[in-house]
């Protein structure tokens, strides 16, 4: 048996096979606001610690998740998304093993974009902490 843990701050791959991978993340001041979109692979958050929001956008529409411990969070392939980690955050990410950048867009927010989230005053809050 192998055990397996990250000493770095962000995100960091901490285990992969051929067909998928588990990475590590955690809070990092150098957050970056940007939609991603993985075209071949569809990705798993699971809340370990502390407080992190899943953001996703489905036809301009976003949605915030704040996410919940002991909850598997799925996004779908193709499906924009990014999230905001507070610094007691940490989660587990489940993914294809061949993610990569050939594979995946990013986005970054919009100005308006940027307005909707920051009429939330929890994400507001976390925004101030690495702006």
């Amino acid at each position: 048996m192998n055990v397996l843990k990250s000493d770095t701050l962000g995100y960091k791959m901490i285990f992969s096979n051929q067909r998928w991978g588990v990475g590590y993340k955690n809070y990092s001041p150098q957050q970056d606001l940007v939609w991603q979109r993985h075209f071949e692979s569809d990705e798993g958050f699971i809340l370990l610690s502390g407080k992190c929001c899943l953001l996703t956008k489905n036809e301009g529409k976003i949605d915030i998740n704040w996410l919940e411990k002991s909850k598997f969070y799925l996004v779908k392939k193709n499906e924009w998304h990014f999230n905001l980690m507070f610094k007691d955050a940490e989660i587990f990410i489940v993914e294809n093993n061949d993610v990569s950048e050939s594979n995946t867009e990013n986005v970054k927010l919009t100005e308006s974009e940027q307005k909707f989230l920051n009429k939330n005053e929890e994400i507001l809050d976390l925004l101030k902490e690495f702006s």
